[in-house]
């Protein structure tokens, strides 16, 4: 009977810190100071499902919750971790535009900002990239209509590898640019071709 009585009170009890989960308490719902609460939460980027919560079951342990109080303290909260430098350095991952910063015009913006900094950056590699290529490439046309036995031509065999070494490179290198700032890899379609050695 004992260990029933036990049981039934553990059981209410676990029932209750579970509805409020991790980081949220029931204290939290007798604040007079809403606006306090929301800000600390911005302040740590906490999640909106802390509002959630609090505004369904705060109501039930006999509170009111006040939204706009809450909410204001949150936005402000927000703004002061939310910098543009954060966008940037977030720019290059997804949790960028998952965090609760994204509910913010001016860290969404920012985050913008970055992502086409990063792409045009990209651009201006694959510019490089492209004139590298061609002149591999015509060099590689020019050594189609030299004599096979001529030295000229083998001191251009001994640059063509020289310079499609440095191309193999290039590109790598490039692509891993694009991949680890979390852009599209479509950047790279307008880079040519690096054309084969003429072999005689």
């Amino acid at each position: 009977m004992i260990l029933s009585s036990f049981l039934a009170t553990g059981c209410g009890t676990v029932e209750k810190l579970d509805k409020f989960g991790s980081g949220f308490s029931k204290a939290e719902c007798a604040t007079d100071d809403w606006e306090k609460l929301g800000y600390e939460a911005g302040k740590k980027e906490a999640s909106t499902e802390k509002e959630r919560r609090l505004a369904e079951y705060c109501p039930d342990e006999g509170y009111s919750f006040n939204a706009l109080e809450y909410n204001k303290g949150y936005d402000r909260g927000l703004k002061e971790v939310c910098t543009n430098d954060l966008a940037l350095k977030r720019a290059v991952s997804i949790f960028a535009y998952t965090t609760p910063c994204s509910r913010l015009d001016s860290y969404a913006n920012a985050t913008k900002n970055a992502s086409k900094t990063l792409e045009a950056e990209a651009n201006t590699k694959i510019d490089a990239y492209i004139v590298s290529v061609e002149k591999s490439n015509a060099l590689a046309t020019r050594m189609a209509s030299m004599e096979g036995t001529s030295q000229e031509y083998k001191d251009s065999v001994v640059l063509y590898r020289e310079m499609s070494n440095e191309r193999f490179y290039e590109y790598k290198a490039l692509r891993e640019f694009i991949e680890s700032n979390n852009l599209s890899l479509d950047l790279l379609e307008r880079s040519p071709k690096v054309k084969g050695m003429p072999v005689k």
